[in-house]
């Protein structure tokens, strides 16, 4: 694992992904930089637990987390 600074990526990481994209593994000395494929895969080498959200806890979870976000005050 390596941190990258989002405000000055370092030149090894943009000749990963020259877009700059940070949702980026290296999985079986391949660089995959998509999300939805990089969780695709791990879901296969590592079945469990899972980390597929289930589609009925998916839009409930994400809109309480927003509120939370978004919330003013301690």
């Amino acid at each position: 694992m390596k941190l990258v600074v989002l405000t000055n990526k370092p030149e090894w990481f943009l000749e990963i992904t020259p877009e700059g994209e940070v949702h980026i593994a290296e999985l079986d000395e391949n660089w995959i930089v998509d999300s939805d494929v990089i969780t695709k895969l791990l879901e296969e080498k590592y079945p469990g637990p899972s980390l597929e959200v289930p589609p009925e806890k998916g839009i409930k979870d994400l809109s309480t987390f927003i509120g939370f976000v978004k919330r003013k005050g301690p």
